[in-house]
């Protein structure tokens, strides 16, 4: 897996305000989020982090730095 920094605004559900989340981890790939809006679900790409602790995280692509290469496979 590549490690990743991904730095972007949450919304937190307790305070009731955005915070800037910065979270170094593992990227373990694409996926899919949405929001719910007045003409329906808006779909979206988000990028799935574990974080070093062992945390989920979705980012949007954009707010996600790949910190190691890609690895060639050995041909076998």
């Amino acid at each position: 897996m590549r490690i990743v920094k991904a730095i972007g605004k949450k919304y937190d559900k307790e305070t009731r305000a955005f915070e800037t989340v910065e979270v170094e981890g593992y990227f373990h790939g694409w996926g899919v989020d949405y929001e719910e809006l007045e003409s329906g679900a808006g779909n979206y790409t988000v990028g799935l982090i574990e974080d070093m602790k062992g945390k989920m995280h979705m980012f949007q692509p954009e707010e996600i730095t790949f910190l190691t290469p890609i690895l060639k496979k050995a041909n076998t």
